[in-house]
């Protein structure tokens, strides 16, 4: 029909399968759990830890970004939240962690050179989002924006640049640490 110029009904039957998978998510609750594994291990330590995670999730309302990278990972194969920290009042440099839903799974690019399954081998990894240029000068007050004319990114269109907003980056690395642990005689394992 499509060659002969003629009308083709499309009908999407996957958001029903979606749907279905992603409520059954949603009906088990996950959560992070710290197991004790070993006979080193305290169960009592690993209780004290759950109840910090839970508080953590609690308090960042950490069941959204659950439900949302959940959502993404199911529709487009990635889906994503972070663990970030903030500063728990305006007048104390004290800092709670939280898990943070991130609305965007494309504005999040991993390392090229990845292999593993859960990205775990990740070295570096980039967070980019567009701001108006009124609310980027807001937040980082004298901090200058970088000319892209002059390198190759000049000639991209799109989002890369457009008119008045500023694309602004978080840039992750993993750097390699060389240590050289020692074993002692009663077996015992210590950093040299």
């Amino acid at each position: 029909r499509e060659l002969d110029g003629r009308p083709c009904l499309t009908i999407n039957r996957l958001p029903a399968f979606i749907r279905q998978v992603v409520n059954d998510a949603r009906q088990n609750k996950p959560a992070i759990v710290c197991h004790p594994v070993d006979d080193a291990a305290d169960p009592e330590t690993a209780e004290i830890f759950n109840g910090l995670i839970r508080n953590i999730e609690h308090s960042s309302d950490a069941e959204v970004a659950y439900d949302t990278a959940l959502d993404f990972a199911v529709t487009c194969g990635v889906g994503y939240f972070r663990i970030n920290s903030r500063y728990s009042r305006d007048d104390s440099f004290e800092q709670d962690l939280a898990i943070e839903r991130v609305a965007n799974p494309f504005s999040i690019y991993g390392d090229p050179n990845s292999t593993a399954a859960d990205s775990s081998d990740w070295n570096t990894a980039f967070v980019v989002d567009t701001l108006p240029k009124a609310a980027f000068e807001a937040r980082w007050k004298g901090a200058q924006t970088a000319d892209w004319s002059a390198d190759d990114y000049g000639a991209l269109s799109g989002p890369w640049l457009d008119g008045e907003r500023v694309m602004v980056a978080e840039y992750w690395r993993r750097e390699t640490v060389r240590r050289t642990l020692l074993q002692l005689s009663d077996g015992q394992v210590v950093e040299e």
